[in-house]
């Protein structure tokens, strides 16, 4: 009562857990769904644009945003990024060098994370 100029704001992925005294408490509970087409393109974008400050040729990956995106289906944000940089430790050759990079084993790294 004495701070009312604090908002407190809390996320988790498994509302499931949450019981109903912790959800009683909450003045307002906004859900967000997973990305879109779209966002995924972006997050997709912007991680790429990350591996790439360190290993360029992986910025030739970009224009295969669009269809990574539909790959990557049913992900989270989080998921996407993680899968992206597992992707880089697929194989020995691109762990070693990951400018060796393929969109090929990215989505291949979307669909282990779904599995």
């Amino acid at each position: 009562r004495e701070h009312r100029n604090v908002l407190l704001i809390a996320t988790t992925n498994f509302p499931e857990a949450l019981d109903d005294a912790v959800i009683s408490r909450a003045d307002h509970i906004e859900r967000i769904g997973l990305p879109g087409a779209e966002a995924r393109r972006e997050i997709i974008e912007d991680t790429l644009a990350a591996v790439a400050s360190a290993w360029p040729k992986a910025r030739q990956l970009a224009p295969q945003a669009g269809r990574l995106a539909q790959a990557a289906d049913g992900l989270d944000g989080r998921s996407l990024r993680k899968a992206i940089f597992s992707a880089m430790a697929a194989d020995v050759e691109t762990a070693k060098d990951p400018n060796r990079l393929t969109a090929s084993q990215i989505e291949a790294a979307f669909r282990h994370v779904r599995k």
